[in-house]
């Protein structure tokens, strides 16, 4: 279970890669590690929850992305909550809101 929830700050913990029929403008071009956003949409699903101790399935997360590694925002869609770390120092929040 994911403590993510929306409005949270955070960050990417490793390249997010899209698939390109959902954004065709980022086609494989992945996002960088490190990429700071906003959770817009969490859902608790299914999947996957006879493997996991709780019996609660995956988590899937939107996450506006506020740079995308080309100085664009961009709109991570529908990605495992495990692909985004929740940033809880201010002062990297105020970093984060800036950059």
């Amino acid at each position: 279970m994911s403590d993510l929830q929306v409005g949270n700050i955070v960050r990417t913990v490793r390249e997010i890669r899209t698939n390109p029929v959902v954004a065709e403008s980022r086609g494989w071009d992945p996002v960088p590690a490190n990429a700071y956003g906003v959770v817009t949409r969490v859902e608790q699903t299914n999947l996957n929850a006879s493997w996991n101790s709780s019996g609660k399935g995956d988590v899937y997360v939107d996450v506006h992305i506020f740079d995308d590694g080309t100085g664009k925002p961009w709109k991570a869609g529908n990605y495992l909550a495990s692909s985004f770390e929740k940033i809880l120092s201010t002062e990297e929040q105020i970093k984060a809101i800036l950059s």
